[in-house]
C-alpha cells in the first residue's frame, strides 16, 4: 500500500516526527528503508520479536506483567536497552 514511500516522505517534508505501525516486521522495514524517526509499534509484540525492536530501535508497548519480564531477559541477554510503553 506504499508505506514506505509515504513514511520516507513524511519524515523528509517533516510533516510526522513519529509513526505508528502495527507489527515488528513493517517497523523493520522501514527502518532498512532508512527511517530515522521513532517508530512505535501498536499491535502485539512477541518475545521473540523484541530483539529486533530493541536493535532496529523500534518502540514497544508492554501491555501487561508478562511483556514486562519478556523484555528484560532479552535485554539482559543481549546487553541492549529497548524502547517501551
Amino acid at each position: 500500500h506504499g508505506f514506505i514511500e509515504i513514511a520516507l516522505e513524511a519524515q523528509k517534508s517533516k510533516f510526522a516526527d513519529y509513526l505508528g505501525v502495527a507489527n515488528v516486521a513493517e517497523a523493520k522495514i522501514l527502518r532498512q528503508a532508512g527511517l530515522k524517526i521513532p517508530i512505535l509499534v501498536l499491535g502485539t509484540v512477541f518475545q521473540h520479536q523484541l530483539i529486533y525492536a530493541f536493535k532496529y530501535d523500534i518502540e514497544t508497548i508492554l501491555t501487561n506483567k508478562q511483556n514486562v519480564i519478556n523484555a528484560e531477559k532479552v535485554a539482559l541477554e543481549n546487553n541492549i536497552k529497548g524502547k517501551v510503553h
